[in-house]
């Protein structure tokens, strides 16, 4: 069976979405890096950068909920990705540079010349972005640091510990991501490349936020919430404890690709492996345990996904912020798990059931309430 992130390449590769480029730029970073992961530890790391004067929104993901899909790729067209070959623990001066640029508290000016470039949308490492070239030179001009991130950047304490800190200061995810991507923060410091440094701190997070979250009280019924934006619907159920979570999405004939269905789940203390859909699964249980954190209660959560036509695969931030956003809908209450299911089919284009066939947990549980008189009453 294909795996997800082959199946988002072979649907972005059959988009026509292709810029025109140059190869020298005189511009802005937002600030932004991409660290990638191939060939670790020599990776490919650098810059994005852009034309415009104003590129903060660029790659700001916490602010693209209501900003519509097309502008949202016209953001990812126009960032080059600048890179050169470097070894993660090696830090060398233009590290130094990448390090300013992303602890800036905003767009830092940048020249850059490239050896070559090109440019199409792709996928890497789950993070969508549009042209890349290798750096032959790369600029930028003093840039004011975010007082927090300088704050973690000068102290000696460990990036888990640092990642947390952050977070609670009310930092956004997207930011510090990048400041581990680059090496900013932690003991033994080096480039972390960018779908490791998204997983790291989305797990570090729901780690504390799940040892926070499962004192809360109970819930006693099921709440659903439904949220559709740019070509996705999730449809959002939180059940009484215990703790479980499984993530089912569904693409359905993406850019003329057969309908393709993923699925994960955990129980218990959660999930030990990486998980088999990618990023985008722990994406979403951060964004429920903030939820459940912020309301003071615990529980479990089925989310169903539905990526539809239109949708273009744009990475994990789609994921974690409409979730987020999500949340924030007033839910239906309901008394069982079947009247809440039943619910969320009236606005599913798939047959519940082709979710169901791909569910260990869901399934589960919904054969075990049906052995109850409450569903019959």
């Amino acid at each position: 069976m294909m795996g997800k992130g082959a199946y988002l390449k072979r649907i972005l590769a059959k988009m026509s979405i292709k810029p025109k480029v140059k190869k020298e730029l005189e511009g802005t970073t937002p600030p932004s890096v991409f660290i990638g992961s191939a060939h670790y530890p020599y990776v490919y790391a650098g810059p994005m950068l852009t034309e415009a004067e104003e590129s903060a929104l660029f790659d700001y993901p916490e602010k693209w909920v209501e900003i519509p899909q097309q502008k949202i790729i016209e953001f990812r067209m126009n960032l080059i990705r600048g890179k050169r070959r470097v070894k993660v623990d090696r830090i060398d001066r233009y590290v130094e540079l990448l390090q300013e640029a992303v602890l800036s508290a905003r767009e830092v000016d940048s020249e850059a010349q490239f050896k070559n470039i090109s440019g199409a949308l792709r996928i890497e490492d789950e993070s969508a972005y549009g042209p890349s070239g290798t750096l032959e030179r790369w600029e930028i001009a003093p840039a004011r640091w975010e007082h927090n991130l300088e704050k973690v950047f000068y102290d000696e304490q460990k990036a888990g510990e640092a990642i947390v800190e952050l977070y609670s200061r009310g930092v956004p995810l997207s930011k510090i991501q990048k400041a581990l991507s680059v090496g900013a923060m932690g003991v033994k410091r080096k480039l972390v490349p960018t779908r490791w440094a998204i997983t790291a701190v989305d797990s570090i997070i729901g780690e504390h936020l799940f040892s926070e979250a499962r004192y809360s009280e109970g819930l006693e019924e099921y709440l659903l919430y439904q949220f559709e934006n740019h070509n996705n619907h999730f449809a959002i159920i939180l059940t009484p404890p215990p703790w479980q979570y499984e993530w089912i999405e569904a693409f359905i004939e993406v850019a003329g690709e057969r309908t393709a269905i993923f699925s994960d789940f955990e129980e218990g203390k959660g999930k030990k492996e990486y998980s088999c859909v990618g990023g985008c699964y722990y994406s979403c249980k951060l964004a429920i345990l903030e939820h459940m954190k912020k309301n003071k209660f615990f529980g479990g959560a089925f989310v169903l996904r539905e990526a539809r036509k239109g949708y273009v695969p744009l990475g994990v931030f789609t994921v974690r912020e409409n979730m987020r956003a999500a949340l924030k809908e007033r839910p239906k209450r309901f008394p069982n798990l079947k009247e809440a299911l039943r619910e969320a089919a009236k606005s599913l284009q798939l047959p519940l059931t082709t979710f169901l066939n791909h569910s260990r947990l869901l399934a589960k549980a919904l054969r075990t309430q049906q052995t109850t008189l409450a569903l019959f009453r």
